[in-house]
């Protein structure tokens, strides 16, 4: 779009037309904006950014909330193929056999390992432009593998946000990349907004942000805490709790007072062959389809 093409906002016509509901497509996530979801290396990212993938396209391990089911695409840049065949698998076990038919519809996988990618370049943007017609989320794991630019240089890292926001506006796509924390952050187990590594403008310039982080007192590693630590049109959301399950799967729990509280007297481990123990994964009638998770 050249400058001569913005069309003025009217503002009479604002003043006096009530407006449309905003459309998040994960709670606090706008359709058509970029989002962050940052953690440690070796935190579950990826897990978890699949998962949510898989709730947006119509089956919710996560409880996520109410949004509307759509297709999505995952750019996988850091993980081959079999990594990513033994993680849908792990899922899979917790699927029936329509939830796997509903999921594998609408979730695309692109495994990326080795192919040049470049977002900061403008044939691998107006590539992925394309690509995102008509899908509902975007995933880019992670950011570092995306782009050629310098992550601590402000200047880089804001036009490479541009250059997402462009896609996300052009399309009505949410743009959610993965990205890790500094060093001093993963070590403290710190998830604000100044835990991201690299530029400020990466978290600045997104209008989502949401970190991963690991719960002070679980010696093993498998409680993971998720929290919205930036959105600029929503309400607050309450943070989550997942479980570590078998072959990585992550499962809602409780906070960890409330785990304590009602299983003080029951085995740590759950069982790793049944579904979610806190409401089954929901299947999506029809793509567009709002549900209430």
């Amino acid at each position: 779009m050249s400058h001569g093409e913005i069309t003025p906002l009217h503002v009479m016509s604002a003043f006096e037309t009530e407006p449309s509901q905003l459309d998040f497509v994960i709670p606090g996530f706008l359709a058509g904006t970029v989002g962050c979801l940052y953690a440690p290396g070796g935190a579950g990212k990826s897990f978890l950014a699949l998962e949510i993938a898989m709730s947006v396209a119509g089956v919710d391990f996560l409880g996520l909330g109410t949004h509307r089911t759509g297709r999505t695409l995952y750019l996988a840049l850091e993980d081959p193929d079999v990594i990513l065949r033994r993680r849908l698998h792990a899922i899979g076990s917790h699927l029936s056999l329509a939830q796997r038919e509903s999921v594998a519809e609408r979730l695309e996988i692109l495994p990326l390992v080795g192919v040049f990618f470049d977002l900061l370049s403008g044939t691998t943007a107006s590539w992925l432009q394309r690509r995102a017609e008509d899908v509902r989320l975007v995933i880019v794991d992670t950011l570092s593998r995306a782009q050629s630019g310098d992550e601590s240089n402000n200047g880089e890292m804001a036009k490479l946000l541009r250059a997402l926001e462009h896609i996300g506006a052009s399309t009505g796509a949410a743009v959610l990349f993965l990205h890790h924390v500094n060093k001093s952050s993963g070590r403290e187990r710190n998830g604000d907004q100044f835990s991201v590594r690299g530029a400020s403008a990466l978290l600045d310039n997104a209008r989502f942000g949401a970190a991963i982080t690991y719960i002070d007192d679980d010696t093993d590693g498998r409680r993971i805490r998720y929290s919205v630590s930036k959105h600029n049109y929503a309400a607050p959301i309450v943070p989550l709790h997942f479980l570590r399950h078998e072959g990585g799967v992550l499962l809602p729990a409780p906070p960890p007072q409330e785990q304590d509280a009602v299983q003080s007297d029951k085995p740590k481990a759950p069982s790793i062959r049944r579904a979610n123990p806190f409401g089954s994964p929901y299947l999506a009638a029809k793509n567009g389809e709002i549900h209430d998770w």
